[in-house]
């Protein structure tokens, strides 16, 4: 998670922040935040992305980036 993170932060700038999360046993969650190339600002949680791409091993690190990328709207897809 925090190899993902970052990743992020030094490759496009993205950066750490909290948002409340009720569902959360302490009532709120990190994420990462970065603005897309159409200049949205997005979140993603990196302890659940890796989460969801531990279940499909064996782990494809390059997959795990590229996933991240997408959701903050930051590669060419």
């Amino acid at each position: 998670m925090t190899c993902v993170a970052d990743y992020l932060v030094r490759t496009y700038q993205a950066r750490w922040n909290v948002v409340t999360d009720d569902t959360s046993p302490r009532g709120y969650r990190y994420v990462i935040e970065a603005a897309g190339r159409d200049g949205r600002n997005r979140r993603l949680d990196p302890a659940r992305l890796v989460g969801e791409e531990l279940h499909g091993r064996p782990l494809e690190v390059t997959c795990l980036l590229a996933r991240a990328e997408a959701a903050l709207g930051l590669s060419d897809d």
